[in-house]
């Protein structure tokens, strides 16, 4: 959102969407709930509910990024919001090298995803090619930092707002972070 803006408020009847702040500050309103939001939150909205933000900011915009799943038929959903920070989900370890903070998974009612996590990969890291099962895609966004993504026989740079989409026909896949810098990146799957 731009400065000063606010969004229309909106709601979806079987759409359940997740945001997550990339930078700026702001405020979101869902349901009953109304509270600042800022960089490194994340917001679950389930179906029915209204939504909408508000960038109060002068200076800088509001970004967020935003998941939308199509809720199945009789899937259970949950009733209100949640609302939580990255920095506030306990840290574990993802594939050898990747330090994890599950931000969104289905224990809170993801309905089709099966993890929103922020990763972050130290410097100089290099975690082993591995593959995924069938029903498993993943797509990898870059925050912070920079690594070399790949994929089968396709190597990219992979920098700030750059997307990787690894789907379960793509051969087996790596992060490595080559920099002297850590990485962090916005994973779903």
């Amino acid at each position: 959102l731009e400065l000063l803006v606010a969004s229309v408020p909106t709601s979806h009847k079987d759409i359940q969407e997740v945001f997550y702040i990339v930078n700026g500050k702001g405020t979101v309103a869902v349901g009953d709930i109304k509270r600042g939001v800022r960089e490194g939150d994340g917001i679950l909205v389930p179906p029915g509910l209204t939504h909408s933000f508000v960038n109060e900011q002068e200076n800088e915009p509001l970004e967020m990024l935003i998941l939308v799943e199509k809720v199945p038929e009789g899937a259970e959903v949950r009733k209100e919001a949640l609302i939580r920070n990255y920095r506030e989900r306990p840290l574990g370890q993802g594939h050898w090298t990747h330090l994890v903070h599950p931000l969104f998974g289905r224990d809170d009612g993801l309905t089709v995803l099966h993890n929103v996590l922020i990763v972050r990969i130290e410097a100089t890291q290099t975690p082993d090619q591995h593959g995924h099962g069938a029903n498993t895609d993943e797509i990898w966004y870059m925050l912070k930092g920079s690594g070399v993504h790949v994929m089968g026989r396709d190597v990219c740079v992979q920098k700030p707002g750059d997307v990787v989409a690894c789907y379960p026909s793509t051969a087996v896949h790596s992060l490595i972070n080559h920099t002297e810098e850590p990485l962090q990146i916005f994973y779903f799957a």
